[in-house]
C-alpha cells in the first residue's frame, strides 16, 4: 500500500477544491504526460499501492510521493497548487534548499535582506535599491556574520545570486502593499484604487442621472503675435488650452464644455462648463474651411427638445482645487439642487468614461493636426509642435472651432459600449421612446443658471460727509462707485450684496440685503475704464503687491502689467499667452490687424491732402461721410 506519512485524508477533502487544468491548448505529449501525473497522483491520494501506480501509469516509483507533495504545498496567498503543480513549467520550488536554510541559521539576514530591499531606514537610506547592490550588501552581511569562503554562498558559481532573486519574487507576491511603494506616485495611486472589493454603486440609465466632470490640456499648440526688440511683428507659440468638459454617464453624451488659454483652469471654468451644459446650446459661426455642424446641431439641446434646459441628478468631480472650492459645491448643491458625488484625488479610474472621452478626441482629432504635442514626447506624431504652430498661423479661435467641431462629431459616432449607436441616438431613445424624461429647470432656477459663474458676496458701503467722500465699496484692492445717486449716503456703514462677472471686474451689480437691485457700481480710474478679468485683476495686484517701492497709489497697474508681459513675451511663452489674453480682454485688435488699420488710415489721410485742394469745405464734408471707395465711385476723389 502507499506510503502512509501524509494524511490522505485531509488531503482527499483538500483535492475537491483544487482548480481544474485546461488541457485543450496543450501538445498531445504535453497531454499525455499531465494526465498520467495526474492520474499517478489520484491514485497515490485514493490509496493504491506504488507498484499498481507506476503499471497503470508508466510515472516512476521514486517520482510519485514527489508529485503529491508537490501538489499539496502553497502559494503565496495560503492555497493549494493542487492539479498545477503538475504543468512542466510550474515551479514550486521558490529558492535552493541551502538558501532556505542559511537564512534559518541566520534570521538576522533575513530582516536584513527584507529591510533593504523595501527600503527600511533602520538599514539603508538607498530608495528602491536594485538587485545587483542588494547582492553584494548580502554577501558582506555574509562576511559580517562569519560565513567563510568555502560555506554556502561563497562556494556556489553565482554566490547565491539566482537563489536571492527567487527570494525577492516571492517576497514581492508576499507583501505587495510594501511592493507597489517602490514605484511612481501614479502606479501608487491606481494601485490603491483600482481592483479591490465590490461595486456598490449601480451603473445609472437615464439620460441626465450622473454626469461627470473633468479637465484636460489639449495636446495641440497655437501661436500669438509678438513685437520684438526692432519693433517687428513675429509669431510665437504660446501655452497649451485646457479643455473642461460635462459628460453624460448613460448615453456618453457631452453636454457641454469650457475652455481657457490659462495655465490652469478655476472654478469659474468650472461653473462655465456646468453653465454651457444646461443652456441650450448657442452655435459657433466657423470660419475654417470643411468645418461644420451635422444635421441634427451636434449637441443634446439641438437634437433633443426634451433637453433644453434639462438638469442633471448627481455631478460627478475629483478633489481637485478648482472642484472643491466652496463657490462650486455651494452653487451645485444649493443652487441648482444637485449632488455631488466627491471621488479620490488623482484617480481618473474613477471617471474612466470622461477620461476615454479625451483620449478619443486627442486620436481622432488634435493629434492628427500638425501643432499637436502627441500624448508624450516619445509620441512619433509630435513633430516640432512650436515651429508647426507659428508656420501654420494656429490662433485660439481656431483651435476653440476645431473643438466645438470634434464634440459634435463626438456626439454623431458610433460607440461600441452602445451597441455601435451614437450618444445622441441612444439619449433619443431613451428619452422619447422609454420616457425617461429629464428634470428642466424652471425659470427662478434658470436666472440663477445664466448668473452661474458670477461671484455674489457681502461688501460695507464706505464714505461719508466726515471723510469728504461719496458712498463706494472695496472690492479686490479697488474702490466701486456709482455713477449716479443709486449709491445713497444712508447706506453707508451698511452691508450690500454685490455680484461680480468674473471675466469682467470693471463693474458690479449691487444690491440691497433684501434683495431689491441697487444700480452698477464702476470701478475707479483705469480699473473701471479697460474690461479686465478677475485673473488679471489679481495678477496686477500681485506685481504691484511684489513692486511697492516703485510704484505709487496712482500707478496705472493694468498698463503696467501689459506692458511687462509684452517685454517678456519673446523670451517667455507663459508671458506671451498671458499678454495675448489681456489684448482680447480690452477688445483691441491683433498687433497685424493693427497695423494694416494704421496703414489705411495713413492712406486715407494721403488722400484727403490731396484732393483738399480742389474741393470746397461743403464737399468736404461730404466726402468725409463717404468711404474711400464710395468717393472713388462717384468721382469725387483722384487716386
Amino acid at each position: 500500500m502507499a506510503n502512509k506519512s501524509l494524511n490522505l485524508v485531509e488531503i482527499r477533502l483538500a483535492r475537491d477544491n483544487w482548480d481544474k487544468v485546461l488541457t485543450t491548448k496543450m501538445t498531445d505529449d504535453e497531454r499525455f504526460i499531465f494526465e498520467n501525473k495526474k492520474k499517478a497522483v489520484d491514485m497515490y491520494i485514493d490509496g493504491y499501492g506504488i507498484k499498481i501506480i507506476t503499471e497503470e501509469t508508466g510515472v516512476n516509483r521514486t517520482r510519485i510521493k514527489r508529485l503529491v507533495e508537490r501538489c499539496i504545498k502553497s502559494d503565496e496567498n495560503g492555497i493549494m497548487y493542487g492539479y498545477n503543480a503538475l504543468l512542466m513549467w510550474k515551479n514550486t520550488q521558490k529558492f535552493n534548499g541551502n538558501f532556505k536554510k542559511l537564512l534559518s541559521q541566520y534570521p538576522s539576514l533575513q530582516k536584513y535582506i527584507v529591510g533593504n530591499y523595501f527600503g527600511d531606514y533602520d538599514y539603508t537610506l538607498e530608495k528602491n535599491m536594485n538587485l545587483k547592490t542588494l547582492h553584494k550588501k548580502f554577501l558582506s552581511e555574509c562576511t559580517r556574520l562569519g560565513l567563510m569562503e568555502y560555506e554556502y554562498p561563497f562556494n556556489t558559481t553565482n554566490r547565491g545570486y539566482i537563489s536571492l532573486i527567487k527570494y525577492i519574487k516571492q517576497l514581492k507576491n508576499e507583501n505587495p502593499n510594501k511592493t507597489i511603494k517602490r514605484e511612481n506616485k501614479n502606479v501608487i495611486q491606481k494601485f490603491y484604487s483600482t481592483g479591490y472589493g465590490k461595486k456598490y454603486n449601480s451603473d445609472p440609465i437615464a439620460p441626465y442621472q450622473v454626469v461627470q466632470i473633468d479637465g484636460h490640456k489639449i495636446d495641440m499648440l497655437y501661436s500669438v503675435e509678438v513685437e520684438d526688440k526692432e519693433g517687428n511683428i513675429v509669431r510665437m507659440p504660446a501655452t497649451r488650452v485646457w479643455l473642461i468638459a460635462i459628460i453624460d454617464v448613460a448615453t456618453r453624451c457631452i453636454l457641454g464644455y469650457s475652455l481657457t488659454p490659462n495655465e490652469n483652469y478655476n472654478q469659474t471654468d468650472v461653473l462655465k462648463a456646468l453653465k454651457n451644459a444646461i443652456m441650450p446650446h448657442e452655435k459657433v459661426e466657423f470660419t475654417l474651411n470643411g468645418l461644420g455642424y451635422p444635421e441634427n446641431g451636434g449637441f443634446p439641446s439641438d437634437a433633443i427638445p426634451e433637453a433644453k434646459w434639462a438638469i442633471f441628478d448627481t455631478v460627478m468631480l475629483d478633489n481637485a482645487k478648482s472642484h472643491l472650492a466652496k463657490d462650486v459645491v455651494r452653487k451645485i448643491t444649493c443652487d441648482l439642487k444637485c449632488a455631488i458625488n466627491f471621488g479620490s484625488v488623482a484617480t481618473p479610474e474613477t471617471r474612466g468614461i470622461i477620461e476615454r472621452f479625451f483620449g478619443t478626441l486627442e486620436r481622432g482629432g488634435y493629434h492628427k493636426l500638425p501643432s499637436t504635442t502627441g500624448s508624450n514626447i516619445y509620441d512619433n506624431k509630435r513633430n516640432d509642435p512650436d515651429k508647426e504652430s507659428v508656420k501654420y498661423k494656429i490662433t485660439y479661435d481656431e483651435i476653440a472651432e476645431i473643438t466645438e467641431y470634434l464634440i459634435a462629431e463626438y456626439n454623431n459616432s458610433c460607440h461600441t459600449a452602445l451597441e455601435n449607436r451614437t450618444p445622441l441616438q441612444v439619449m433619443k431613445s431613451k428619452i422619447q421612446d422609454a420616457y425617461m424624461i429629464p428634470c428642466k429647470v424652471n425659470s427662478e432656477i434658470i436666472e440663477v443658471v445664466k448668473e452661474l459663474t458670477n461671484i455674489v458676496i457681502e461688501r460695507t458701503v464706505r464714505g461719508g460727509y466726515n471723510r469728504g467722500k461719496r458712498p463706494y465699496i472695496n472690492y479686490m484692492g479697488i474702490e466701486y462707485h456709482s455713477d449716479g445717486v443709486s449709491l445713497c449716503m444712508d447706506l453707508i456703514n451698511k452691508k450690500i450684496i454685490i455680484s461680480v462677472n468674473p471675466d469682467d471686474v470693471s463693474y458690479v451689480k449691487a444690491y440691497n440685503i433684501s434683495g431689491e437691485e441697487i444700480g452698477v457700481l464702476t470701478a475707479a480710474g483705469e480699473w473701471g475704464r479697460r474690461p479686465h478679468s478677475l485673473k488679471t485683476r489679481e495678477a496686477a495686484l500681485k506685481r504691484k503687491n511684489e513692486n511697492k517701492a516703485l510704484n505709487s497709489p496712482f500707478t496705472p497697474f493694468l498698463d503696467k502689467l501689459e506692458e511687462e508681459y509684452k517685454e517678456k513675451a519673446i523670451e517667455s511663452r507663459r508671458a506671451r499667452t498671458k499678454a495675448d489674453i489681456i489684448r482680447k480682454e480690452k477688445g483691441t485688435p491683433t498687433l497685424i490687424e493693427q497695423s494694416k488699420t494704421e496703414r489705411k488710415l495713413a492712406t486715407v489721410t494721403d488722400i484727403k491732402k490731396h484732393n483738399s485742394k480742389s474741393f470746397t469745405k461743403e464737399q468736404m464734408k461730404l466726402i468725409d461721410s463717404m468711404s474711400i471707395e464710395e468717393a472713388y465711385e462717384k468721382g469725387l476723389l483722384n487716386i
